[in-house]
């Protein structure tokens, strides 16, 4: 068997579609050379892909040089493959670390195939690699990483070589960079409330149906009289499917108000689906949505459905919105699965409910309950993700009454809204009308990922009414006169809702419910004593012997490891564990001083759990 027959078999054995992507590919054309510790190495195209003189020793030198950004992360992104030296050495130094390579040139990674062995590389759990991927994907592609710090390891022969690949990397990363701080920085804010939302929330959770009830239920409708252009398909004895039903997504953003005197005329072509922010504001302009989407846990954010009493056709929800949301709100109610430790094991015992995308906005959340519900095109209204005319909201919403009625005159409404404008770092973007648009960082992240799901689903168009909002790429700026000119569909809509609402209650076993609530308290307390076990080890200070120290605590993060919901707890961790990332590895001080702070943070959360399961019986 030659070497590039053995890599290729091990690269097929590693998984994923990398391989897929040398199908008909010519290798390129590489002068293999010795350097002068024996090792292979090779120019391409006149460039050296290695050191002459000692390629392992360069490849160490290139990954320690990386270590200072972020401190010491056991991950990282390599921009080229080259022959791998500078892999192989990461995973010398962080035998347990993952790494991603970004390979954009699948003909030298051919040529690398047939250089040097990879059967060892390629079997790593923690190596991965992204081949030909399109560099406006990447974002999509990787962004599983935004959960955890990772360094950037440059080859530079590659980086030379795609200038242009790599700097959208970078933009990429950049983006997954700014939200996993987003997320940090909200888990701090909002982990507890989330938490004890959950906890209050235990019935629903139990009883109310999932989303997954909803998927398709606006898509092509075969039940519908044909138009009278349509025809019957060859070979079918019933009128063929028609295209789905299109999804009108309400959001708050200032251009809302440009929409609100057409929808009555829209609702008859469309579905309307409002986030809470703007379900008021359709309500004065005389309409009722057919589904409204909450997802915020604070008690704030449920003031934008004051005084709607019991309207909203449907209420779509996360299980850890407030409370107070389903008191007040009437009308059939759907849950969509949640994205937190505790409301997924909750539902594991009761009902699978589906998941909705969470972008950190409630208008993500809407987009993808249109695209979950089967509509075609998607319309987006008000969804401006900017500040065109130096608006933050439509007039009239609760944000700009909460500012005129906090207002005086040291600090009037204007200057509220000047702060807001102000305080993410403002910049101007490109407008759906060709013109310029403010926005903010706070924007970019919800800009990005409707990008990011727009590349992922081109099987669906989506569209946008704001034409002062920020251009978004793959979302096609129209006029209102555009949809207002398509068949009336009112009817069917009424007739799906009304099959919706039938959707029966899955109450889950009360016993199996019980169980499951009893086991998990019953591990929180296993859990808060393994804490104060390591607790009381750590502060026996120097007097105790060092390595003994460290055995007992190396046993009690076992036993704290085979726990099987300790990710519960550790929810609210996040943040502790970002700040301790870069404690020394075999430095006892730093050791002893990082395992006080996780164990009695792991500690409060085991005890805060079982507080507000508690107080849910």
């Amino acid at each position: 068997m030659s070497l590039l027959e053995e890599n290729l078999r091990s690269l097929a054995a590693a998984g994923g579609d990398a391989g897929a992507a040398l199908d008909g590919i010519v290798p390129a054309e590489l002068r293999v050379q010795t350097a002068k510790n024996g090792s292979v190495t090779a120019l391409w195209e006149g460039v050296l892909l290695h050191s002459r003189v000692d390629p392992e020793k360069e490849a160490r030198r290139l990954v320690e040089s990386a270590a200072a950004t972020p401190e010491g992360a056991e991950a990282a992104v390599f921009y080229g493959f080259g022959l791998a030296y500078h892999i192989e050495a990461f995973f010398r130094m962080h035998p347990r670390g993952r790494a991603v390579v970004l390979e954009p040139d699948p003909a030298l990674f051919a040529a690398a195939l047939r250089v040097r062995p990879y059967r060892e590389l390629f079997a790593r759990e923690g190596f991965r690699l992204l081949l030909a991927v399109p560099s406006g994907e990447l974002a999509a592609v990787l962004g599983d990483w935004e959960s955890g710090s990772f360094r950037v390891i440059r080859h530079r022969p590659a980086c030379a070589a795609n200038p242009g690949y790599f700097a959208e990397a970078d933009e990429a990363l950049s983006r997954l960079a700014s939200r996993r701080e987003i997320n940090i920085n909200t888990l701090k804010r909002f982990g507890r409330l989330w938490v004890r939302n959950l906890a209050r929330n235990i019935r629903l959770i139990r009883e109310v149906p999932g989303v997954r009830h909803l998927e398709g239920a606006f898509s092509g409708a075969p039940g519908e009289p044909e138009s009278s252009g349509q025809r019957k398909g060859p070979g079918q004895g019933k009128t063929p499917a028609r295209p789905g039903i299109p999804g009108l997504v309400l959001a708050a953003g200032p251009s809302l108000d440009q929409v609100l005197p057409r929808l009555r005329e829209l609702r008859r072509r469309c579905l309307l689906i409002a986030v809470d922010t703007s379900h008021a504001a359709c309500l004065r302009a005389g309409v009722e949505p057919d589904f409204v989407v909450v997802v915020d846990p604070q008690y704030w954010n449920t003031r934008h459905l004051d005084r709607v009493g019991g309207s909203g056709r449907i209420l779509v929800s996360e299980s850890s919105t407030h409370p107070r949301v389903f008191r007040i709100m009437g009308g059939k109610l759907f849950l969509a699965g949640s994205v937190f430790p505790l409301g997924a094991y909750l539902e594991e015992a009761s009902d699978s409910k589906g998941r909705l995308g969470a972008g950190g906005s409630v208008a993500t959340s809407a987009w993808d309950l249109a695209r979950l519900l089967g509509t075609d095109p998607i319309v987006m209204a008000g969804l401006d993700l900017g500040f065109p005319g130096g608006g933050t909201h439509f007039a009239g919403s609760f944000f700009e009454e909460r500012s005129l009625t906090t207002a005086d005159r040291f600090r009037p409404a204007e200057t509220a809204s000047a702060s807001y404008l102000c305080e993410a770092g403002p910049r101007r973007v490109p407008a759906n009308d060709g013109g310029m648009t403010l926005t903010d960082r706070r924007m970019l992240v919800y800009i990005h990922w409707f990008e990011s799901q727009l590349r992922l689903h081109r099987d669906r168009e989506t569209l946008n009414l704001s034409p002062g909002g920020v251009a978004i790429r793959g979302m096609r700026f129209v006029g209102i006169e555009s949809i207002l000119a398509l068949e009336d569909r009112r009817a069917a809509i009424d007739e799906r809702l009304g099959e919706l609402t039938r959707v029966p209650a899955a109450p889950a076993d009360p016993r199996r419910f019980h169980a499951a609530l009893q086991g998990l308290e019953e591990e929180l307390r296993r859990l808060a004593g393994l804490c104060r076990r390591g607790l009381a080890v750590v502060d026996r200070g120097p007097g105790g012997s060092g390595a003994e120290d460290l055995a007992e605590l190396d046993g009690i993060d076992r036993e704290i490891s085979s726990l099987r919901h300790r990710d519960i707890a550790g929810f609210l961790l996040t943040s502790t564990l970002t700040e301790i990332e870069g404690a020394v590895r075999g430095d006892p001080r730093a050791v002893r001083e990082s395992s006080r702070r996780l164990y009695r943070d792991l500690l409060e959360s085991a005890e805060y759990h079982l507080r507000v399961l508690n107080g849910a019986h």
